[in-house]
């Protein structure tokens, strides 16, 4: 499998067929189309670089435009992960080292703290690898720690009544001969909503190529423990932890993150791909956000506020850094490029008027231009 590596937002000159670079922007607009990826968000920002492109009737978060013959440009809006097609592996890293990304997000809490040292990363490790790889390890954990058994409800043929009887269904039974009883039933078993959602993972895991081969026979022998656990149901993604279950919570985190953030392989083939991103925007902002809050307390709040302005228009200003208890606010940019234009300098001059603010910051993790 041929394996390219690009940043986030950044323009890629790539070899590919007509064929690969439609499957590209087929995953771009479905997830473009996903609000569940984009977060809570009702309209994506877009990207720094591409905000016109992002702008058009149809948003994608994946460019793909002709070059020269059989060349093309990509660029990869604000997110980063792994793209798999049938014979092409495209691996999109962050706009700075992953190491400062992992602590940014994991602050954050989009991610559970790893306990392996992400600075101990191999070169060609990238994003959704790794999620795979903490992830069957907290699986495994889980397992050690067992399973967590609950009631579900089961629907079945048996010879005698237990629990509601289907009576139409059972009275037809006797007329053909057959003596069944259709009950639906409560049973204790492993058949939970949890347990689905992190057999469901395992089983994504071991699917896609994308994965290494070490991992997804990791995935496989985890899920051959997961006896009695029966077929995923879209519901189970929303499933929570309580105090029974609170050494599923990582394992959860983690299959939401593989999950909600997978595309559709496009392309036919035996060997189907997988894609995977992240959305990064958000998560980088809460991470700055939360490393000041820790850095400033207790003489400083920093949080994420929004305020509703006067006149006719009725305008909402949000800055991502409001400061208390003295008024300040501040803007969080990640992009690739380190120079500030008009545009940022109106924006937090706006905030700063709508809070009443004396001082006004940005806070940059920028990448390399």
């Amino acid at each position: 499998m041929r394996t390219e590596t690009v940043t986030e937002s950044k323009k890629a000159q790539l070899s590919l067929t007509e064929d690969q670079a439609e499957a590209l922007r087929r995953i771009g607009r479905q997830l473009a189309s996903d609000r569940r990826w984009w977060g809570a968000s009702d309209e994506p920002e877009g990207s720094n670089e591409g905000s016109e492109a992002q702008s058009q009737a149809t948003r994608t978060v994946i460019r793909c435009d002709p070059a020269t013959s059989g060349e093309y440009m990509l660029t990869v809006d604000n997110a980063i992960g792994v793209i798999g097609l049938s014979d092409l592996q495209i691996a999109v890293k962050p706009k700075i080292p992953l190491p400062h990304f992992l602590h940014l997000i994991t602050e954050s809490e989009y991610l559970p703290r790893p306990s392996e040292d992400p600075a101990r990363l191999e070169q060609d490790e990238n994003f959704f690898t790794l999620i795979a790889h903490w992830f069957v390890s907290e699986c495994e954990y889980v397992l050690r720690r067992g399973l967590t058994r609950d009631y579900h409800k089961t629907t079945a043929d048996l010879p005698t009544a237990r629990g509601r009887v289907d009576s139409l269904r059972t009275t037809r039974s006797i007329l053909v001969g057959k003596v069944e009883v259709r009950c639906t039933y409560d049973n204790f078993g492993n058949d939970s909503s949890l347990n689905r959602l992190l057999n469901h993972a395992l089983s994504v895991i071991q699917q896609k190529p994308v994965f290494r081969m070490e991992v997804r026979r990791r995935a496989r022998r985890a899920q051959e423990r997961f006896d009695g656990v029966g077929d995923y149901r879209p519901a189970d993604l929303n499933a929570s932890t309580d105090a029974n279950t609170k050494h599923y919570r990582d394992a959860v985190t983690l299959a939401r993150m593989l999950l909600s953030s997978q595309g559709t392989s496009t392309l036919h083939g035996p060997n189907p791909g997988g894609t995977f991103l992240f959305r990064t925007p958000e998560a980088v902002e809460e991470g700055i956000r939360r490393v000041l809050k820790d850095a400033l307390h207790p003489n400083w709040n920093v949080k994420k506020e929004g305020r509703r302005l006067g006149g006719a228009g009725r305008r909402t200003i949000n800055p991502d850094l409001v400061f208390n208890p003295s008024p300040a606010i501040g803007d969080v940019k990640y992009r690739l490029s380190s120079t500030l234009n008009r545009s940022d300098i109106n924006q937090v001059t706006t905030f700063a008027a709508g809070f009443k603010a004396s001082k006004g910051l940005f806070a940059s993790k920028l990448g390399p231009g």
